[in-house]
């Protein structure tokens, strides 16, 4: 799993502060795009051998991550420490790689591709169309979750197969229409069922064809 176990419990580490231990979570994304900027403002004061600045950023990393402080370098070293390791970025996404080495045929995969990915296409296509937040989302009903994500799929293939029929690109070099392409479950149709009426459940009285002479049914 790569995505689904972040719907878990938030990660926590134990840092030791003025002589007690604090437990700590993991920052959401807000803080976590803040303590980046922190990072780098440590290593930039680290090599400018600005001491004075160095201390005072991992004081704002401490501050930032935990909400505490300490007026030990030791301890407020070792928390920043045990507080960088839990903030870290731990996937490798594929956008976050500008040039992919290109791998062997036989070992080809497509680097979007991972094996819990149709959980946050369901997150994100029920997001993009009804406007729901994260949190409402991951607490629908499983059963309605799918039906809304069912809704959305054949929508989206209702106004992709009408850009194709409008736009002409159904029509082949021999004139023919090409179907547009849909996923296997879409393309069951019922069979059309002919139904025989009973001649005593026909109607009586007056028939009249469209064009023609009015005429009487018999019984």
């Amino acid at each position: 799993m790569t995505f689904l176990k972040y719907l878990g419990s938030a990660e926590r580490v134990n840092i030791r502060l003025c002589g007690a231990e604090v437990s700590v979570e993991r920052a959401r994304l807000g803080r976590h795009l803040l303590l980046g900027e922190l990072r780098t403002k440590i290593t930039k004061a680290l090599d400018g051998r600005d001491a004075e600045l160095a201390v005072q950023c991992l004081r704002d990393y401490l501050a930032t991550a935990s909400g505490q402080d300490t007026d030990s370098l030791v301890e407020m070293a070792d928390a920043v420490d045990s507080l960088w390791a839990l903030n870290a970025f731990k996937e490798h996404i594929a956008f976050m790689e500008a040039a992919p080495k290109p791998g062997k045929p036989a070992e080809h995969i497509i680097p979007y591709e991972y094996t819990d990915r149709f959980a946050a296409v369901w997150v994100d296509a029920i997001a993009h169309a009804y406007g729901w937040s994260h949190a409402e989302i991951l607490d629908l009903v499983p059963e309605m979750a799918g039906y809304y994500f069912q809704e959305i799929v054949l929508r989206d293939t209702t106004d992709r197969e009408w850009d194709y029929t409008v736009h002409g690109l159904g029509v082949g070099k021999n004139g023919r229409y090409r179907p547009y392409p849909k996923a296997a479950w879409m393309n069951q149709v019922p069979i059309d069922r002919v139904m025989t009426i009973p001649k005593a459940m026909m109607p009586m009285g007056n028939v009249v064809k469209l064009g023609g002479e009015p005429e009487t049914s018999k019984s």
